[in-house]
């Protein structure tokens, strides 16, 4: 297919262009777009995506802000709606929590580590495969009954990692143990499962009604990652709402949904075997535990409060000069 020339941003500068949205999730393997997904594919030539999907909707409410006394300001939200196709594709992938094999890490696993330990890889399928690591998806060249041999990590992802020039971005899993003791494995597995977390890119390409512009002349006008995936029971869509970046810095979220206010997790930051349920009481515990300890570091006083307040005013009375 020929490519449309020019850039997005110099058409809107134009005043008046049409386009089509291409959107990439982070560990998908499929584009989502509202143009024919031929088209959305040789625009996107170059990268991991080959396949995409169409039926797409996307619904952006930016809104921006300044404020010279809290300068982090948020970037508003994008809901992401999808058509099913014949085959329901989006819908199927994230409804799998299940399905195909499974296994979990038995050492941590680095950005930049090209070897994965696990505990049993037999049912994986041959290489070369693709397989699933919280929001990250990796491609294995080998295995064996307890390891993978990774060629690519971070593969499909939206954004590169900066400062190096790489076009992949891949995550950091942890083994290690909570506060209770529980071991905390990340899971790997066959299928995407984590889908909340993961980042999102949506880009306007200019048409002309066949052929899209390539993606580096593309414009990106939303980065951000999945708040919650959900089915429309009215319209049968599937639906992803997105939080924006900016409202990640601006909240001090991280990746994983952790705050810069609680305890921070000394293990794994993606899917694991420990209750759910068990990870939030460690945590909620060790956040009751800090105000506690604010109080006790606090220096004795004699007296009530009330006593040592009224103690204060009255020394401030007696020393004032009389008229």
């Amino acid at each position: 297919m020929t490519l449309v020339a020019g850039t997005t941003l110099a058409a809107m500068q134009a005043g008046s262009f049409a386009m089509k949205y291409v959107v990439a999730i982070e560990g998908y393997p499929y584009l989502l777009t509202d143009a024919a997904p031929a088209a959305a594919v040789a625009a996107w030539t170059g990268t991991d995506w080959t396949q995409a999907l169409p039926g797409l909707l996307v619904e952006l409410d930016r809104n921006q802000t300044i404020d010279p006394w809290n300068p982090l300001q948020g970037g508003g939200t994008c809901t992401l709606r999808v058509q099913p196709d014949p085959t329901d594709r989006l819908g199927i992938d994230m409804a799998k929590r299940n399905a195909g094999a499974e296994t979990v890490l038995s050492s941590t696993l680095t950005r930049s580590a090209t070897s994965d330990v696990v505990k049993r890889a037999d049912d994986f399928p041959a290489a070369t495969a693709e397989a699933y690591v919280g929001t990250e998806c990796f491609e294995y060249s080998a295995k064996t009954s307890t390891s993978f041999s990774i060629s690519k990590r971070g593969k499909y992802s939206p954004f590169a990692a900066g400062g190096t020039g790489a076009p992949r971005f891949a995550e950091w899993h942890r083994v290690g143990t909570n506060g209770d003791g529980v071991m905390l494995e990340p899971v790997i597995s066959q299928y995407p499962r984590s889908w909340k977390g993961k980042w999102v890119g949506v880009w306007v390409h200019k048409t002309d009604g066949t052929n899209l512009n390539s993606k580096a002349d593309a414009q990106l006008v939303f980065a951000g990652v999945i708040d919650e995936p959900r089915d429309d029971a009215e319209t049968g869509y599937t639906c992803i709402l997105c939080t924006s970046v900016l409202d990640m810095f601006k909240n001090g979220t991280r990746r994983w949904g952790d705050t810069s206010k609680r305890a921070p997790r000394s293990a794994c930051t993606t899917s694991c075997r420990a209750p759910a349920a068990r990870r939030r009481r460690t945590i909620s515990c060790a956040w009751r535990a800090a105000p506690r300890a604010r109080i006790r570091s606090t220096p004795a006083t004699t007296g009530s409060p009330t006593s040592a307040t009224s103690s204060t005013r009255g020394s401030a009375r007696r020393s004032r000069p009389r008229v």
